[in-house]
C-alpha cells in the first residue's frame, strides 16, 4: 500500500495543498492517505497597501481629498497652527469635522490641495510636481511629504516614496499614517526590525489603531514568532471586530502553529464578513485536508472555483482532496489545472493518472 502525502507549499499568498507520489495504476483509484508531512510556518497574507484603494487601512485619493477640504471649511481664526492626523478615510456618520487648520493655511495649501486632486484623476507625476511646490514654499510641510510619497508607492517608487514618508515623520513623530505606512514598507523590504519600530510608534499615538496591530502581527508572524502575531489579531479585532483581515491573518498563524481546528473558526469568521475573500476557500480548505475532512475540503476548492475559475491551484488541490477519497476525478481537475500552466499538476497527472 503506497502513502499520499500531503504538503503545504509556502506561495506568496497562500498555502497550498501539494502533490503524492507513486505510480497511479490503470483504474484510476488513488489509496487514501495515513501520512501528512505539514511545514512548521506559512506564509500569512499581508494587507493591502494604499495602492490598492479598496483596503480599510488605505482609502482612495477622492477619500483624502474629502477630508482635507473638509478640514479647510471647519478650520478656525486661531494664529497657532496644531499639527492634525493626516485623514485619508471618511468621518464616522453624524462626527463633526475636528479643526485642525488655521485660515492661513502653510500644510492644507493651495499646491497641496492641488496635487490631491490631480491625484485622484490618476495624473502621479502632475500631483508630485504640485507637492513638490507646496513643500518650497512650506519646508516642514508633513502632508505634502506623506502624499507624495503615497503617489511615488502608486508609481513603485519605493525607496523614493520611504524617504518622504520618513521625512513625514520627521516632522511629525505621531502621524498613525505615516507611521503605518512606513512599518509596511520595511516589512516588504523584509526589514523586520524596522517594521516593528515604525508599528510600534504607530501604536503610541493610537494604541487602537487595528491596522498598525494587525500588520505588526504579519510582521511577527514572518519572523516565525506566531503566538506574538495571535496576540496582535487579537488585539486589532479588539479594537475593530470587522477587520476582516485579522481574522484571515490569525487563521494562517494558528495554521501555522498545526491549531488547524481553530484556524477553520478564523477563515469561517471572515467569510462571514466577507463571502467573497477568495484566499479563505483556499485556506480553510487546505486545513480541511489536514484535519481529513476531504468532502468539506473539496466544498471550499470548487467555491474558489467558482469565484476565481482560472485560479489553477484551486482545481490542483481539488484534484489532491479527490484523490484521498478514491474519486477518479481528480485526474479531470489535474489535467484542467495542467492546462492551466500548473507544473505540479502536470507532474500529479503523469504520475498517478498515467498521462
Amino acid at each position: 500500500m503506497r502513502n499520499l502525502t500531503v504538503l503545504l507549499a509556502i506561495l506568496p499568498a497562500f498555502f497550498t495543498v501539494m502533490g503524492c507520489s507513486g505510480k497511479q495504476s490503470g483504474d484510476q483509484k488513488m489509496i487514501p492517505a495515513d501520512s501528512l508531512n505539514v511545514p512548521d510556518t506559512t506564509i500569512v497574507k499581508a494587507p493591502d497597501t494604499l495602492v490598492k484603494t479598496t483596503s480599510v487601512a488605505d482609502p482612495s485619493w477622492s477619500d483624502a481629498l474629502k477630508n482635507e477640504k473638509a478640514a479647510l471649511q471647519k478650520q478656525t481664526e486661531n494664529k497657532s497652527v496644531p499639527k492634525g492626523e493626516i485623514k485619508l478615510s471618511g468621518a464616522k456618520p453624524n462626527s463633526p469635522m475636528r479643526p485642525l487648520t488655521t485660515l492661513k493655511d502653510p500644510v492644507r495649501s493651495p499646491e497641496l490641495m492641488s496635487g490631491l486632486s490631480k491625484a485622484e484623476k490618476g495624473d502621479m507625476k502632475g500631483a508630485i510636481a504640485d507637492f513638490d511646490a507646496a513643500i518650497a514654499k512650506y519646508a516642514n510641510n508633513y502632508m505634502a511629504y506623506f502624499f507624495r510619497g503615497k503617489a511615488k508607492l502608486e508609481l513603485k517608487d519605493t525607496d523614493a516614496a520611504l524617504r518622504d514618508i520618513e521625512k513625514c515623520i520627521s516632522i511629525f513623530p505621531d502621524q498613525v499614517t505615516a507611521n503605518y505606512y512606513a512599518g509596511k514598507i520595511y516589512c516588504d523590504k523584509k526589514e523586520y526590525p524596522r517594521a516593528l519600530e515604525a508599528f510600534d510608534n504607530a501604536l503610541k499615538a493610537k494604541p487602537t489603531d487595528a491596522p498598525s496591530l494587525d500588520y505588526r502581527g504579519v510582521t511577527k508572524a514572518m519572523m516565525g514568532r506566531n503566538s506574538e502575531a495571535i496576540a496582535d489579531y487579537d488585539a486589532a479585532l479588539k479594537a475593530d471586530p470587522k477587520y476582516t483581515t485579522s481574522y484571515y491573518n490569525k487563521g494562517t498563524a494558528l495554521a501555522a502553529l498545526k491549531r488547524y481546528d481553530e484556524a477553520v473558526g478564523c477563515f469561517t469568521e471572515a467569510l462571514k464578513q466577507n463571502t467573497s475573500t477568495k484566499l479563505c476557500y483556499m485556506n480553510r480548505g487546505n486545513c480541511y485536508v489536514l484535519l481529513k475532512n476531504q468532502q468539506a475540503a473539496i466544498d471550499d476548492y470548487t467555491k474558489l472555483i467558482e469565484l476565481d475559475p482560472g485560479n489553477s491551484d484551486a482545481y490542483c488541490n481539488r484534484g489532491t482532496a479527490y484523490s484521498m477519497t478514491g474519486d477518479s476525478r481528480m485526474c479531470e481537475d489535474w489535467k484542467k489545472a495542467a492546462s492551466m500552466g500548473n507544473k505540479r499538476a502536470v507532474d500529479l497527472l503523469k504520475q498517478n493518472c498515467g498521462k
